[in-house]
């Protein structure tokens, strides 16, 4: 299975295990961060599930969230990294730990506003103007938004490839080209997703049910919060799979016929 031997990659290479040991801490760290955020907002559903925190003063509300938001920036931008040295060196190893993210969020950051202020329109156009009281075109049009998304993703990848403002970057009538070129690749990529998600979705479900009979309150939300940070690193690693497979895609059946 395709999928199984691009998560045996990302675990290979030089330094993969530093690598790994550092994004997990990054993840939790955002994780435990935004929880603590929630709970200062006194949002009761995350507060009495999870361990937290809760700011005691606005500036450390406000530190909290400062760092929270550049952490994330920077994961956008480990994300571009990746890509990029996908295109460059044809490997899967997670690369190094650096700075590099930081700039490669600042360059690729217009390329994905611009689409999702394209999706936002198609979203505004589907809610203004569908009739709500027929819910087959309700659905319809909601399945095509969803649909939309993995195409996007392709042509941020196209754009990730070399930096360049192209047409096939900038105009929203490039996905459709996409879409007859990447269709069925797409969907077997995502196929192969879903049933490795299986995995980590399960062993979550276990855990909080194991969790659930801990007597010690601190202990339970404790091992939640752990929980969490658990899935949301193996969720990562799925994320890396899906990119890497994008950037195969996009390899073979746009960049080759060029």
């Amino acid at each position: 299975m395709e999928v199984l031997r691009q998560v045996k990659e990302l675990y290979s290479g030089k330094n993969a295990i530093s690598n790994h040991i550092t994004l997990f801490s990054i993840l939790g760290i955002v994780v435990i961060l935004l929880n603590n955020v929630v709970a200062a907002w006194g949002a009761s559903a995350f507060y009495f599930d999870f361990f937290a925190i809760a700011p005691s003063s606005r500036f450390e509300l406000w530190l909290t969230l400062t760092v929270c938001i550049l952490l994330m920036i920077y994961l956008f931008g480990y994300d571009c990294k990746f890509l990029y040295s996908k295109f460059q060196n044809n490997d899967s190893v997670l690369p190094e730990m650096d700075l590099v993210p930081m700039s490669m969020f600042f360059k690729s950051f217009p390329v994905f506003v611009l689409w999702q202020m394209y999706y936002a329109v198609l979203f505004v156009i589907g809610v203004l103007f569908l009739p709500t009281n027929n819910s087959t075109l309700v659905y319809l049009t909601a399945s095509l938004l969803v649909c939309s998304i993995p195409f996007m993703n392709l042509i941020f990848v196209k754009f990730i490839s070399d930096f360049k403002y192209s047409k096939d970057v900038l105009l929203p009538s490039s996905i459709f080209k996409y879409i007859d070129k990447c269709f069925l690749s797409l969907v077997g990529l995502i196929l192969g997703i879903l049933l490795l998600s299986i995995l980590p979705c399960g062993l979550v479900l276990w855990v909080s049910k194991f969790a659930h009979k801990i007597v010690s309150e601190p202990l339970k939300l404790s091992v939640y919060l752990a929980s969490i940070c658990v899935f949301i690193y193996f969720i990562t690693i799925l994320k890396f799979v899906y990119l890497d497979g994008l950037v195969k895609i996009v390899k073979s059946k746009i960049l080759n016929q060029e």
